[in-house]
């Protein structure tokens, strides 16, 4: 089961609402920080290359940092992203509705 929180920049400006998972959410807990996989999609539509692509990563990554916040005796984690804002929106996002 994963632990929902909200990704803040270093404004404190809230970028998304994520669904870590519990093992990334300890090991938030525990060293502050963690690095999370961006999850692209396939684009079937490129046309291949006609020479070998370049070495690149697997994946993108985005490394997100931990502040412990104590509010009325609780503590509470603000989780806070030094890479760019873009990236982070391509994070596995949960968006939170509200029923009306």
């Amino acid at each position: 089961m994963g632990v929902k929180a909200v990704l803040y920049n270093h404004a404190t400006e809230p970028i998304a609402i994520l669904d870590l998972p519990s093992d990334a959410y300890r090991l938030l807990t525990l060293t502050g920080s963690v690095v999370l996989p961006i999850r692209s999609p396939l684009d079937f539509n490129r046309t291949p290359p006609t020479r070998p692509p370049p070495a690149q990563p697997l994946f993108k990554t985005v490394t997100v940092r931990s502040e412990r916040f104590i509010y009325r005796s609780r503590i509470q984690l603000m989780l806070f992203t030094d890479g760019g804002e873009a990236e982070s929106l391509l994070l596995k996002s949960d968006f939170v509705m509200k029923a009306g």
